[in-house]
């Protein structure tokens, strides 16, 4: 088609992280490069493998998974944070995941990520602290982005990249297919994100759905929020949620009121 040719969003890479993931899952077919950072808390990963081989039998091609791997962004904040003792300012460079989308009516870009990966008013370390935010900014590749759209109940938010006229985008490789109908307990789910700042792959299943969020079968790492995750079935791969916590993506029927009303609408929903 035109617009793939154009863009040039399908083309597979030979990298040895693609070529590790293909060897390794579903029977030797597909696989994937999990990261030394993740560990399963209900499964292990040889069971886990197994499991998926005997379940979907069959393979999901090299192809599908440049498809997600690709969408994948970092999302970069940018904090000038005030001391409350002293009054001293410091600069932080706290990070996330984020689903690279884009309108194909005008090719302006968007990611879809967490809500709490967007710039806030105060920052809580892992200690517990909090520290007044003086300024902030947000970056995804770069470039500035802005929030257009957010669910703060259900962590979700959609960004807007601002590309200069110059900007050459053809490196950008959005996600191209659909947001998922459904999603069932067990379902078998595949995502990426950046663990511990590290782009990569984890495998994974929905173990209950509530009202708010989809728990999952493993612990996530810091980085990892806002990164999509989206849905095994029948050799394909449908966003499903992004990383929220340490074991648990975002709600599907809220993702679908968030894209609502937004120029994605038509691109995503099904």
């Amino acid at each position: 088609m035109l617009y793939e040719r154009m863009k040039s969003y399908f083309r597979v890479s030979g990298s040895s992280k693609i070529k590790t993931f293909t060897k390794c899952i579903l029977s030797a077919l597909l696989a994937a490069e999990v990261a030394a950072y993740i560990t399963y808390s209900c499964v292990k990963s040889e069971e886990k493998t197994e499991d998926i081989a005997e379940t979907e039998g069959s393979y999901i091609s090299q192809e599908k998974m440049q498809e997600i791997y690709d969408p994948c962004v970092r999302v970069n904040l940018h904090y000038t944070l005030k001391k409350d003792i002293d009054g001293t300012e410091e600069q932080i460079h706290p990070f996330g995941s984020g689903v690279l989308l884009e309108d194909r009516l005008t090719w302006e870009l968007y990611v879809l990520t967490a809500n709490h990966v967007t710039p806030s008013d105060t920052y809580e370390n892992k200690s517990g602290e909090k520290f007044k935010v003086v300024e902030s900014n947000m970056e995804v590749e770069s470039l500035e982005a802005k929030v257009i759209k957010k669910d703060e109940k259900a962590d979700l938010a959609l960004l807007k990249i601002e590309v200069p006229a110059e900007y050459d985008t053809n490196n950008f490789r959005p996600y191209l297919g659909k947001i998922a109908g459904e999603l069932n307990e067990n379902d078998y789910l595949v995502g990426a994100g950046y663990p511990a700042g590290k782009k990569n792959y984890f495998i994974t299943r929905a173990k209950a759905i509530t009202e708010n969020s989809t728990f999952i079968e493993m612990i996530m790492v810091g980085g990892n929020s806002g990164g999509g995750t989206y849905r095994l079935k029948d050799k394909q791969l449908e966003l499903a949620g992004v990383v929220l916590q340490t074991s648990e993506i975002s709600s599907l029927a809220q993702l679908r009121e968030l894209i609502e009303g937004t120029p994605l609408e038509d691109d995503y929903l099904q």
